[in-house]
């Protein structure tokens, strides 16, 4: 029973030191917070890779995306089974990762410290983001002629700022163009690895 009373003795001063001992304001440097991810090159340039990886084309491997195997009710167009209509020919217009890029030039112009990229590397990292941004355009454009340019990252708690009208056909490709140019005077004309 002493014994017992001996454990629980050192057992509470243990815990008591520990609490004393730790600082208790410790802020993890490494943790990914949307404070940090402008702060440190590697968590840009892993934002910059997810607009990558969701906007690489796929790879038909399907049987049906060749003329070799094609299942006729999947694999004939829409057209010519006569079943064109709304629900199956509606274009998928999403503009979520147009926004992610908007964003992310937005903060590599605006929030980046000094310091943390040189000027050859945010000018790389913004060469890549404008050619997938005119990359998504294009597949709007292409599917539907003129759609609402957005620039800029929007502010969605305002909604009113969210409905933006159709811009022309002509002023999309003079954004795609330009955001091309711009894609073109930044990045080197081969990687070195």
């Amino acid at each position: 029973m002493n014994m017992m009373k001996i454990y629980k003795f050192f057992l509470v001063a243990f815990i008591a030191l520990i609490t004393v001992s730790c600082d208790l304001d410790y802020i993890n440097r490494a943790e990914i917070t949307p404070d940090n991810i402008w702060n440190e090159k590697n968590t840009i340039v892993a934002f910059l890779n997810d607009i990558h990886a969701v906007s690489i084309p796929d790879m038909p491997v399907a049987g049906n995306n060749s003329d070799e195997a094609i299942i006729w009710n999947a694999g004939m167009p829409d057209i010519l089974q006569g079943i064109i209509d709304k629900e199956t020919t509606v274009s998928g217009l999403s503009y979520k990762t147009i926004e992610k890029i908007n964003f992310f030039l937005y903060n590599l112009q605006n929030v980046v410290p000094e310091g943390v990229l040189t000027a050859e590397e945010k000018s790389q990292l913004e060469g890549q983001a404008k050619f997938w941004r005119a990359w998504w355009y294009w597949s709007h454009v292409s599917d539907l002629g003129g759609v609402p340019l957005i620039t800029e990252p929007q502010d969605v708690v305002n909604t009113e700022s969210l409905f933006i009208p159709r811009n022309s056909t002509s002023e999309c490709m003079q954004q795609i163009f330009k955001d091309l140019d711009d894609a073109i005077a930044a990045l080197p004309g081969t990687w070195d690895d």
